[in-house]
């Protein structure tokens, strides 16, 4: 039950990944075409706008990434703990009403 929307957040982890990828192959198709558009070697500009479209769409998918997975992990780790704490917590005390009812 307390694992039940961790899913949801690694969703978030690979598609952040894949997207940030999308990113960079649309802005790159974007780059070679307007060379590809200048004949060779013209307009920098045009050329700059579609590497610079591909790094900031890099940049957004591996930082929604990195963000969501230390999130997805701190929250495994704390139900982790929990789940520990409580099969502890089980174990005293059938340890405790053995102790006392044999």
């Amino acid at each position: 039950m307390l694992q039940k929307n961790l899913v949801f957040i690694s969703t978030i982890v690979s598609c952040g990944t894949l997207i940030a990828l999308l990113g960079t192959v649309m802005g790159m198709i974007r780059s070679f075409a307007a060379l590809g558009a200048s004949g060779g070697g013209g307009d920098s500009s045009a050329l700059a706008v579609g590497i610079s479209e591909a790094l900031y769409n890099t940049a957004l998918g591996i930082g929604t990434s990195a963000l969501a997975l230390v999130i997805y992990n701190m929250l495994t780790t704390r139900i982790d703990n929990i789940t520990y704490g409580i099969d502890e917590s089980g174990f005293t005390l059938t340890q405790s009403f053995a102790s006392l009812y044999k």
